[in-house]
């Protein structure tokens, strides 16, 4: 079964999963001691105004 895509604007806590398709804006370093940090900004094609900031740790390679 396939997913409908999901907007940044349609994201709440009533389930896990999340089929987004945005354009990754922006992407900087973080670089703090305790958790060192890649952020990014992700944009939607609906709701342009609205920036989402994701953040993950360096386990991941960009």
């Amino acid at each position: 079964m396939v997913r409908k895509v999901n907007f940044i604007k349609e994201i709440n806590d009533s389930k896990d999963t999340w089929k987004l398709k945005v354009r990754v804006s922006d992407v900087w370093r973080v670089d703090r001691s305790s958790a060192p940090s890649v952020e990014m900004i992700f944009l939607d094609e609906k709701v342009l105004a609205l920036l989402f900031f994701f953040k993950t740790y360096y386990g991941i390679k960009i």
